[in-house]
């Protein structure tokens, strides 16, 4: 029973296939073009948060090279004054002396 069920069913199968065909052709376009939109679409979406990224990467990069900048001006400006500040000590002595 089973046997002759599954053989009347594959031919059933085999006797619709020129009505599924271009139904399934159908379906598959569809199904494509609607991947290929989203697809797009999210490719549009990605392009500004590239350049997003890419400006924040350039900015992060000109924020530490400006800080390294800072520092080293700050350590001169600290040798400055010790070096004022040994002066000025030395003319106090010469003056006392």
């Amino acid at each position: 029973m089973k046997r002759w069920f599954q053989r009347s069913m594959s031919a059933a199968w085999r006797k619709t296939g020129p009505l599924r065909h271009p139904v399934q052709a159908k379906a598959s376009g569809f199904f494509s073009k609607c991947m290929l939109n989203a697809l797009e679409t999210q490719a549009a979406a990605r392009t500004p948060s590239n350049e997003t990224n890419l400006v924040l990467d350039s900015l992060l990069n000109e924020v530490f090279r400006l800080q390294m900048q800072v520092e080293v001006l700050q350590q001169l400006v600290a040798e400055q004054g010790d070096r004022l500040d040994d002066a000025a000590s030395f003319r106090r002595e010469s003056d006392a002396a």
